[in-house]
């Protein structure tokens, strides 16, 4: 370990999107460590392979395909047991990180010592790189808290965030498939302060099977579970849960498109 950073990647029958985003790790302009977890890839990935783009990675690998937030659990408690981390960031892969995102963060969280989780605008691209549409979710925690009801206000890939917030409120949910990221930011903007940098710091891919899209009904059964587990008769809970509850309806080509006339980068 050369640095105060992890970056944790899981990944899953996808070694291409996998490089892809390890290039654009390896050239941040401050020094990061990886650790990618192999979800029962059906070919495993080869750390001393993934070294050559990343000399500072650690692959970890699942005996079987369990799912992301079993993935990411695997990682997080690797991570806490056994290396003193301060930040721990996130990344998926496929999804590109600019070369600056990881010195921002931290120059952010280190002048910022009462935020402990840190997001950022992001890019969502198709695989020809063509911008679909824009997520700039609020940057300061009063707004960011209060329309969690509505939304995640955090793009996974871009969040950093310091390391004993997973010691203080635990790991990922495993009882909110397909809605992990959320149940633990929710969680977490509960208990502690929380931010967006406004840049664009990560452009982030779509792709047809992707949690999102391919278990999007699954997504939002989570959703309002989650929603009802926090919900405190705010005008906010009231608006995010009616709101979930009509996309429940629409089909999801219609709110796709939706976002790419509204949200147009």
């Amino acid at each position: 370990m050369n640095t105060d950073i992890v970056v944790l990647i899981p990944h899953y029958n996808n070694p291409d999107g996998l490089e892809r985003s390890l290039i654009s790790v390896s050239q941040s302009v401050i020094a990061v460590d990886v650790l990618v977890v192999d979800d029962g890839s059906d070919t495993p990935i080869e750390e001393e392979q993934l070294r050559q783009i990343h000399p500072s990675t650690t692959v970890l690998r699942s005996p079987a395909n369990e799912g992301i937030e079993h993935a990411l659990n695997r990682g997080l408690k690797y991570i806490c047991e056994r290396q003193p981390y301060k930040y721990v960031a996130r990344l998926d892969a496929d999804d590109i990180c600019s070369p600056d995102r990881f010195a921002k963060q931290r120059e952010f969280l280190n002048d910022n010592p009462d935020i402990f989780l840190l997001g950022s605008w992001a890019l969502f691209l198709d695989h020809s790189e063509k911008p679909l549409w824009r997520f700039c979710p609020p940057a300061d925690h009063k707004s960011i808290r209060k329309k969690m009801f509505i939304n995640n206000m955090f793009c996974h890939p871009t969040v950093m965030c310091r390391l004993e917030v997973f010691k203080e409120v635990g790991f990922y949910s495993t009882e909110h498939p397909s809605a992990e990221d959320f149940a633990l930011f929710f969680k977490v903007t509960r208990r502690f302060k929380a931010a967006n940098i406004p840049e664009y710091l990560v452009r982030t891919f779509v792709t047809p099977g992707g949690i999102s899209l391919g278990w999007r009904n699954q997504q939002l059964k989570s959703r309002i579970r989650i929603i009802l587990e926090n919900f405190d008769f705010s005008f906010w809970a009231f608006y995010g849960l009616t709101r979930n509850l009509i996309l429940w309806f629409l089909p999801v080509s219609f709110v796709r498109n939706l976002k790419c006339r509204l949200f147009k980068p």
